[in-house]
């Protein structure tokens, strides 16, 4: 059964932040959109519910959902500024029951990226080899190195609201002995 878009905000059933027509009308306006132009529809509509997943996994949202009923973290109340106002990134204020205008387009782009590859993949290729007497780490210099679930452009666009969660960064504590 193919995958159907609920982009309600504040539904107890939706399933992203922005509709198909809305990315469309993201893309149109961008350049280097390729990847999203040339997929398929229900490829489109699985990268926007992913893309909604994820940043809802690996954001630490400011404030709380607006009811205890809906699906997604947004529509939020109390991620207010200092006058006590949840404003978007031109200033103007949030209404508790909306998605605001640079979420959905967070989406979108996120769900660009969805499309480019797998960016949830374990990424543990960089590391070709670890010695352990006189210490020493090889890269593997033909691998790309590890990617972040949420890509910096996306974070860009949404960062007002909160703060990435990376788990599993690929850090790696040593301890002298």
């Amino acid at each position: 059964m193919p995958a159907v878009i609920d982009a309600t905000p504040g539904g107890d059933s939706a399933n992203s932040y922005c509709s198909v027509e809305e990315a469309q009308g993201y893309h149109d306006s961008r350049l280097n959109s390729t990847t999203w132009d040339t997929a398929t529809p229900e490829m489109q509509v699985r990268a926007l519910i992913t893309a909604t997943r994820l940043l809802d996994e690996h954001m630490e949202w400011l404030g709380v959902p607006a009811t205890y009923e809906q699906a997604l973290c947004w529509p939020r109340i109390a991620a207010l500024d200092t006058e006590g106002y949840l404003y978007d990134h031109l200033g103007r204020e949030i209404e508790i029951d909306e998605i605001p205008s640079k979420l959905k387009q967070a989406t979108a782009e996120f769900a660009r990226f969805l499309l480019e590859g797998d960016r949830t993949a374990d990424q543990t290729e960089g590391i070709a080899g670890v010695t352990v007497g006189s210490v020493g780490v090889q890269f593997n210099q033909s691998k790309p190195a590890q990617r972040k679930v949420i890509p910096d452009a996306v974070y860009e666009m949404i960062g007002l609201w909160g703060e990435p969660v990376y788990r599993n960064s690929g850090m790696v504590n040593l301890l002298r002995g």
